[in-house]
């Protein structure tokens, strides 16, 4: 196993929003996990945040089945959630 680390930052205007990615790939495209991060409003929290998330994977993802969902520090910043899925067809 290996530890990877993102090196990208930026200045941007103070109006302007922000969300930073970082995909890992399997080999063959057998698949990938994406981990995303990005500030909440603060009309929304984190519990909320992640049932919405929830939802819209299901919607997006015929077969989509969570198997765990756990607090995690995202990204070595804040606290997130991370959740496992089982079942998600891939796609293009």
């Amino acid at each position: 196993m290996k530890t990877v680390r993102t090196r990208l930052g930026a200045v941007i205007p103070d109006d302007w929003y922000w969300k930073e990615s970082l995909t890992i790939l399997a080999p063959e495209g057998k698949a990938n996990i994406i981990l995303s991060s990005e500030p909440l409003d603060d009309a929304i929290d984190l519990d909320r945040y992640t049932r919405v998330q929830g939802e819209l994977l299901v919607e997006e993802f015929p077969g989509y089945r969570p198997i765990a969902l756990e607090p995690m520090r995202m990204m070595g910043k804040g606290k997130g959630t991370s959740d496992a899925l089982s079942g998600v067809r891939q796609t293009t």
